[in-house]
């Protein structure tokens, strides 16, 4: 039982298994969420011992053994740590795999007010690389602040925050912004000093800001997840006119799939939200309201949720459909110019792309030298593919070799800069910031 941390755990039913997995015995696949039923990626799950067994992925989810009883502790520098009692008899066993929901807590003042003062350290709660330097939030368990680093780690400026504003933003236009779960604040530094302005809640922020993906000079291009992140419509505005349509629109596998629930669901979202406009629809943050039969808790989870990024280089945009193994180009207003066929993603044949995919689903632009990296995990160790997106090949890796799991990886004229735990304590909610040179 919890005392300090609610958990909420739901059986959910499994899919069917590969004879492999039934080899390695009792295996337990969760899926870590918040109180707003969104993913949380990089939380650390570990052993009553401290060892480390698994990290969430970018859809929330990991895997780990039940072949003995035992505790484990989830850790994210954003929530509550939780530790939670695993006894294979408290759960229903389906095809010798179990399936389950956690769900964490947003830290309070009541749950940092206990923690240990005496020797306390800052860690990295969040930040991002721009081209104004790096905005980093950080604490030491009770306070928090920001801070503007220089490229060669020089603090520029430091401003105190509320610790409720825990994630750092940049958008389309390269404003900086700090947010947490229920307002956002923009960031204006004059290189000496950090002033928080036009404040926003959440909605708003979400809807407004984070949602707009690309500018060019005639267009603007914003994105709308639909049906648990299912599909996504990249929406073109034109800068000049204001008259919008839809650029492309991305459906994820299990969406693709006809005569399901899901693309079933999706054509019905469509032809009412399209028919309403763009403008009225884009501040819908859940399709929850207009479900006549809301998905169960396995589609909802057990599908991942479609992964399709979009860049701007040099005026021209490119989506990376993964779903449909292809990079579209369009030019600066919008106009398809081509699809290039990809498979960097498919390093072990097209089935990894199901299944155990060494591929992280995360593209990883640098737009000091407009360069794209493909992130992997390949022999317990992270390993970064450049690619050539006019032709859709790996030109190009680099293997991150000083710490075995490093986070949030961003690079920034060819520096990976990156987040790692401290090799003498098993604290997984605090992470340091490292950088090196890709050589």
């Amino acid at each position: 039982m919890l005392k300090r941390y609610q958990i909420v755990l739901f059986l959910l039913f499994a899919l069917t298994l590969s004879s492999s997995a039934q080899k390695k015995g009792k295996i337990l696949s969760g899926v870590i969420i918040d109180k707003n039923e969104s993913r949380v990626n990089e939380a650390c799950i570990s052993d009553s011992k401290g060892n480390l067994l698994s990290i969430s992925d970018c859809d929330g989810v990991f895997q780990i053994s039940l072949a003995q009883e035992h505790n484990i502790t989830i850790s994210h520098p954003r929530f509550k740590k939780a530790t939670v009692p695993l006894d294979p008899k408290n759960f229903e066993l389906i095809d010798g795999k179990y399936y389950v929901i956690f769900m964490l807590d947003d830290k309070t003042i009541d749950s940092i007010g206990y923690q240990d003062t005496t020797a306390r350290k800052e860690y990295v709660v969040d930040y991002k690389v721009s081209k104004y330097g790096i905005f980093m939030i950080k604490s030491d368990g009770i306070h928090s602040k920001l801070q503007q680093i220089s490229y060669r780690n020089k603090v520029l400026a430091s401003l105190s925050i509320d610790f409720k504003l825990d994630r750092v933003f940049i958008d389309a236009l390269d404003g900086i912004h700090v947010y947490g779960n229920d307002s956002s604040y923009h960031v204006y530094s004059d290189g000496t000093n950090l002033v928080l302005a036009e404040g926003h809640d959440a909605i708003y922020f979400k809807s407004h800001i984070m949602s707009l993906a690309a500018v060019t000079d005639s267009i603007a291009v914003s994105y709308l997840k639909y049906y648990y992140g299912q599909s996504i419509d990249y929406i073109r505005t034109n800068l000049n006119t204001k008259y919008q349509d839809i650029l492309c629109t991305i459906d994820s596998e299990t969406a693709k799939y006809e005569g399901n629930s899901a693309s079933n669901e999706l054509e019905e979202a469509r032809r009412l939200w399209r028919h309403h406009g763009y403008e009225v629809y884009s501040t819908r943050t859940s399709t929850n309201d207009n479900v006549k039969n809301r998905p169960s808790y396995k589609e909802i989870l057990t599908a991942k949720e479609v992964y399709a990024p979009i860049i701007n280089i040099d005026n021209n945009l490119y989506i990376f459909d993964f779903p449909g193994d292809f990079i579209i180009k369009y030019n600066n207003v919008g106009t398809l110019i081509n699809n290039t066929e990809i498979a960097f993603h498919l390093s072990h044949g097209r089935a990894s792309k199901f299944y155990d995919s060494p591929f992280d689903n995360n593209i990883i632009f640098d737009p000091a030298k407009k360069e794209c990296w493909a992130q992997f995990h390949e022999n317990g160790k992270v390993t970064l593919k450049k690619i050539d997106v006019r032709k859709g090949k790996v030109i190009g890796e680099y293997t991150i070799e000083k710490h075995d799991k490093p986070l949030n990886i961003q690079i920034y004229n060819g520096i990976v800069y990156y987040l790692y735990f401290n090799n003498d304590g098993n604290d997984y909610g605090k992470r340091y910031f490292y950088a090196e040179m890709i050589k």
